[in-house]
This record gives structure tokens, sequence and C-alpha cells, in this order.
């Protein structure tokens, strides 16, 4: 957690940052970042949550996807006039 405050200071500085997290299933990576996200929430800071999917393999990016379909709040039923409308917004 240490380390993730360290690299969020410095990206709040200006300076982007970038933090891989490695190991073995079960040792609580998902629980260090879902309670690093609620700190970062709590002090208004903007957070945007994507994940890979193994069937998304295939799908170049998808990740990136997801993610600014979130930033957008784009829906996948919407059609190309509306999202290309919310992205203007955004």
């Amino acid at each position: 957690m240490a380390q993730l405050e360290e690299s969020l200071a410095a990206a709040l500085s200006g300076s982007g940052h970038v933090v891989g997290v490695v190991s073995e299933a079960g040792f609580g990576k998902s629980r260090l970042f879902w309670e690093f996200a609620a700190q970062c929430r709590s002090r208004g800071i903007l957070v945007l949550l994507a994940r890979g999917a193994p069937h998304g393999r295939s799908i170049p990016l998808l990740p990136v996807v997801e993610l600014l379909r979130g930033y957008f709040d784009v829906g996948e039923h919407d059609d190309a006039a509306a999202v290309r409308e919310k992205v203007a917004a955004g």
C-alpha cells in the first residue's frame, strides 16, 4: 500500500506512473487494489476500472476499450450517434 501511495503522490504531482503487482492466486491483489481505489475515491480522485477477460485475447486492447467505455458512460447498446455525443460531452 505504501508503494501505491508513493506512486499516486508522484502521479498527482505530474509524473505518470504504472505499478505492476504480481503474485500467486489468493495473496490479496484484488483486495489491495479494492482498498486503494476506495481510498482514492474518498479523496475525490477519479478511479476507472478495466479488466482483461480470457475470451478477450483475440480482441486487441479490450481493457482499454472497456476503460474508455466506463469513462464516457458508453453502453453496449448505444448507437454510433450516442457514442459520439457522449465522447464529445466528456
